[in-house]
């Protein structure tokens, strides 16, 4: 089941690989966050949401690969 929706195309791309351009992107914007001194809340928030997503990423990831 999870194999059919992610793999399914939008844009020529699997829906996978937006889920991995989506981390990647909130992973990036933790850095910068952390980079140019922004307050502890909000970079340990985006911290806290882009080792979530990255999880689920993965595990979805491999989910559909097994």
């Amino acid at each position: 089941m999870f194999e059919t929706v992610l793999l399914a195309r939008l844009f020529g791309l699997p829906l996978i690989v937006y889920g991995g351009l989506f981390t990647f992107l909130l992973f990036t914007t933790t850095l910068i966050l952390g980079i140019r001194h922004a307050p502890i809340k909000i970079h340990a928030a985006f911290a806290i949401a882009s080792m979530v997503i990255g999880l689920i990423h993965g595990t979805l990831a491999i989910i559909a690969f097994i």
